[in-house]
């Protein structure tokens, strides 16, 4: 049996941390009966396999050690660059009986900074398959989600205006955590121009929104933050817009969105303007890189897949 620690779990469509939702609770659709999510240490036993994530204490971890449960510390994203951080997560790397990770960049990291070998678990599609759609009005609906943070790495003036140096019409709608301060930022795009529309994150709109996109941006900058974190990232954005049927515009910066070059659009000069022309005028190649896509999923990142990945970790700790 293997337990997913998460104290305070909120109902999915609450769950604004997308780890707890493509490192447990989506895994889960494609585990057995008996694998389950726990919000307290007291539904542990002896013998039991608990994962725990970045959120996890020091002590809660030396007392799943104490009783005799074998402790799995996944590892989503980097915070080794984090002083405050180090200390803590070297001592639960060297208590774990095994440490997971989500891309082979990350896992490079963790090998450096503890001489473990992290076990690679992919994310997973989070979304439903949705048939291959391409069919825009005379107005582009452009779609742009993920976090505050992510956000913050784009230039959002440079994307509006290399797309309109194509004399394209377009509406941008962009759904971020902590949206307020980018509403009052970009007001002039909102409300004079009609051109952008900025959305607080909620799971159930978001799902809307894409449906109603006929592309979704997920460019990459990586001048505000690390270009060490972008690269160890995981694709799981692109792979949802694809599920759902999307053609996605992307450029390198993330080891794990090369994999996925042939299914999106790859910009080489972030030039939105010419990304967004060729779709239009390639209708036909931009279905098949859907469908493609799709396939690949198939065989790499379902609930179903990843889930017997998970299954893995028993034979490992």
């Amino acid at each position: 049996m293997i337990k997913f620690y998460i104290p305070n779990l909120e109902p999915l469509e609450n769950i604004k941390r997308a780890s707890r939702r493509f490192r447990a609770i989506i895994p889960l659709r494609g585990m057995r009966p008996n694998d389950k999510i726990i919000d307290s240490l007291d539904q542990v036993k002896p013998g039991d396999i608990v994962v725990v994530a970045k959120k996890v204490k020091q002590q809660e971890v030396l007392y799943l050690k104490n009783i005799g449960a074998k402790v799995v510390y996944d590892i989503c994203d980097s915070k080794w660059h984090k002083p405050y951080a180090v200390e803590e997560l070297n001592d639960i790397c060297a208590m774990a009986n095994l440490i997971v990770t989500t891309t082979p960049e990350l896992a490079k990291e963790i090998k450096i900074h503890t001489n473990k070998n992290a076990f690679i678990i992919s994310d997973p599609t989070e979304r439903e398959r949705l048939e291959p759609n391409f069919n825009p009005s005379d107005t582009i609906n452009l779609f742009y989600y993920g976090s505050e943070k992510n956000f913050s790495a784009i230039d959002l003036n440079d994307i509006i205006d290399t797309i309109k140096k194509f004399k394209i019409k377009f509406l941008l709608n962009i759904m971020i955590d902590r949206s307020k301060k980018h509403i009052d930022r970009y007001y002039k795009y909102i409300e004079k121009d009609k051109i952008l529309k900025i959305y607080e994150y909620n799971f159930t709109e978001q799902e809307k929104l894409i449906k109603m996109s006929d592309i979704i941006l997920l460019p990459i900058r990586s001048k505000n933050f690390s270009a060490k974190t972008i690269y160890q990232k995981s694709p799981n954005r692109i792979l949802d817009a694809i599920q759902m049927g999307k053609i996605v515009i992307t450029n390198s910066g993330v080891a794990s969105y090369e994999k996925l070059r042939d299914f999106v659009y790859w910009m080489y000069n972030e030039n939105y303007g010419e990304a967004i022309n060729w779709l239009l005028n390639n209708r036909e190649q931009v279905i098949k890189k859907i469908t493609y896509g799709q396939n690949y999923i198939d065989h790499y990142h379902t609930p179903e897949v990843i889930g017997k990945k998970w299954i893995e970790i028993e034979r490992l700790v």
